[in-house]
């Protein structure tokens, strides 16, 4: 789709007549510096061979592993990494885009059929989300590289290899990965018990991992576009239809208020209500460029997380987060399990006043809680401005990428 093109007029002629800024451009020379620094800072005497093993599309987060070990490799002689992704054929930046980075690329397939020697040269496998191919090195006998899976929450090897199967609580590994075999350290930004409940629905064993938490899903700054703009003509917007509810939103809260809404209409229950009182926008399908450029038009991003029916506890984390703060755009979301880690780093958003658990009140009250925090935030120009400058600091010193990798590349690599 062309840059400002999202099908909607008043949208694209909004977009042209806009002026955006990069949110990060001063800053990403100084992120790398700063881990440039930090390498030549560690003395590597030894030899160490790391495989990466990427099971993930995440076009702003396999690339990033790869510059980071790019790098790593440039600054010592001793570090030797190999590349091998299961998505190397049809995504170039997931193959021969790794190549011409420096790193070694082999396929899957042979990594699959190593034998225990050549997979025993290896120091480390770092595994991106975890794979049938993981799975495998778990349950090799006499296997002496460590196992470290760095879980994003993104399962996207083992959708495909189930033909979705995974996703509708399928078991997908058939006998792999018991508590019998080679256990592994797995990284993860999920809530404990829905990753736990994730690999063990996948076929991993329960115990088959040591856990050890970071606080959301990490931030590609260098893949991942963001902008800024002194120009906010929406005050509220509204992102996507996974576990949202627009019902939530009270339209008597916001007379004269803006609203953007990007996703699919059909599958965002309540936003009818909103839609014959009020001036919502609507853009059915926007993405890259464009989608970043819709975030930054607007004072505030509001996720009307919807129940899930499961002990009344959303438990997930959302890209919409993210986005949201890595613009520097205010948040206003409900508490829940999946975002628990970001509030305890002290994470600029705002939360839904009363219950301090929003599944522990009713559907009246929690409306009544989201409409009436949203509405008195719209009013106070000052505390938006804060908050947004706030989050994009937040966004650079918490969730960057490199921030998990130089804590993996500590603990678990050297």
């Amino acid at each position: 789709m062309p840059a400002g093109r999202t099908g909607n007029p008043t949208v694209d002629t909004l977009l042209a007549q806009t002026r955006f800024t990069p949110a990060h451009a001063d800053w990403l020379p100084i992120r790398e510096q700063r881990l440039a620094a930090s390498f030549r800072s560690q003395a590597i005497p030894q030899k160490r061979r790391v495989l990466l093993l990427n099971a993930t599309k995440g076009l702003q987060l396999y690339p990033s592993v790869v510059d980071f070990f790019a790098l790593l490799q440039r600054t010592h002689a001793t570090v030797e990494v190999t590349s091998a992704s299961y998505f190397d054929r049809e995504i170039d930046e997931l193959g021969e885009g790794v190549r011409r980075k420096g790193l070694r690329v082999v396929p899957v397939a042979d990594v699959m059929s190593w034998t225990v020697a050549e997979l025993n040269r290896f120091d480390v496998v770092l595994a991106i989300g975890p794979s049938e191919a993981l799975a495998k090195l778990m349950t090799t006998r006499g296997l002496e590289s460590r196992l470290v899976c760095l879980d994003l929450g993104f399962y996207h090897q083992l959708i495909e290899s189930s033909q979705g199967a995974f996703l509708t609580g399928e078991r997908v590994l058939a006998d792999h990965a018991s508590s019998r075999g080679n256990a592994a350290l797995c990284y993860s930004c999920q809530p404990q018990s829905k990753v736990a409940d994730d690999l063990q629905r996948a076929g991993f064993a329960r115990d088959a991992f040591t856990f050890r938490w970071f606080n959301y899903i990490p931030i590609g700054f260098a893949y991942g576009t963001y902008y800024q703009t002194d120009a906010h003509p929406f005050d509220i917007a509204l992102l996507g239809t996974s576990s949202r509810d627009y019902a939530e939103m009270d339209p008597a809260f916001f007379p004269g208020r803006r609203i953007l809404f990007v996703g699919d209409v059909e599958r965002a229950p309540g936003l009818e209500r909103l839609r014959a009182t009020l001036d919502v926008e609507v853009v059915s399908r926007a993405e890259g460029d464009d989608y970043a450029r819709l975030l930054a038009l607007s004072r505030c991003v509001v996720l009307p997380l919807r129940r899930t029916g499961k002990e009344d506890v959303v438990d997930n984390v959302f890209l919409s987060v993210v986005d949201a703060l890595a613009s520097g755009r205010v948040l206003v979301i409900p508490r829940h399990d999946g975002i628990a880690r970001l509030e305890r780093e002290g994470v600029p958003v705002v939360f839904c006043k009363g219950a301090s658990s929003f599944w522990k009140a009713g559907p009246k009250s929690q409306s009544h809680d989201l409409s009436s925090t949203v509405a008195e935030l719209l009013q106070e120009d000052d505390r938006l401005r804060d908050l947004g400058r706030r989050a994009l600091l937040f966004a650079r010193e918490r969730m960057d990428i490199y921030v998990i990798l130089e804590r993996i590349l500590r603990e678990a690599v050297l």
